[in-house]
């Protein structure tokens, strides 16, 4: 496996980390937009990118590109909201944000699938 093809990945997962644990005096107390549940649309949008820039580089080297990044995005994002729990201040885990995180990762794998995969675009992810 060429490790040097998960870049663009490792990247966004630093993303997801830094914005995921950071302390929670931190954010903004009024909502950015006026939308219930904005942060699960947030949730579901850092995994839906991060399992798009996991599928490409797993597809050069497996068939099971679509299963090993459902698995390990489903990984890190439970292991995110365990993080956010255990260790960050004012944080705390959610179900339903994990919920979020694995709805992104499963539009992801679609997404993928019916846009991306065979055509012109695809060796820029």
């Amino acid at each position: 496996m060429k490790i040097r093809s998960f870049w663009k990945s490792a990247c966004w997962l630093i993303v997801i980390l830094y914005l995921s644990l950071m302390p929670g005096d931190g954010l903004p107390r009024v909502p950015l937009f006026a939308i219930p549940h904005f942060d699960k649309l947030i949730h579901l949008g850092f995994y839906f990118i991060l399992t798009l820039l996991l599928i490409r580089p797993f597809s050069s080297f497996t068939r099971r590109a679509y299963v090993y990044s459902l698995i390990l995005a489903s990984l890190l994002s439970g292991c995110v909201e365990i993080l956010q729990e255990k260790i960050a201040v004012l944080r705390h885990g959610d179900i339903y944000d994990f919920l979020a995180n694995l709805t992104g990762i499963l539009l992801a794998l679609l997404f993928y699938r019916l846009f991306i995969s065979g055509k012109k675009i695809e060796p820029y992810l």
